[in-house]
């Protein structure tokens, strides 16, 4: 018999003041490494990992609605996670949320 995924939650990442219009940050949160960011659209996350080359997405750059890898300059759209320079380069977007001024992830 197999165990049963755990239900997805709600985990704290930073305080809504913390992020800046503009800036990126990697994140851990559990098994899971995450670039979390601020766009004038708000807040979201994504997973930190570029699958082209391994890249930091965090340790990249933000341009409107895009995140720039710092490798080879693949773009990811920070609400799809879609990469429209190589449609199986996708990664995945998380759902992100403030609550009681913190800025929350759905895992």
């Amino acid at each position: 018999m197999s165990e049963a995924a755990p239900e997805p939650r709600w985990h704290d990442l930073v305080a809504e003041g913390d992020l800046s219009e503009g800036q990126i940050q990697g994140m851990r949160v559990g098994n899971h490494k995450l670039c979390i960011g601020r766009s004038s659209q708000g807040f979201f996350a994504l997973d930190d990992e570029c699958p082209h080359a391994g890249g930091s997405l965090s340790e990249g750059m933000l341009d409107n609605t895009e995140l720039i890898c710092p490798l080879h300059a693949y773009a990811f759209d920070i609400s799809t996670g879609h990469c429209p320079d190589d449609t199986s380069c996708s990664i995945l977007a998380y759902e992100v949320r403030v609550e009681a001024g913190k800025v929350q992830v759905l895992l």
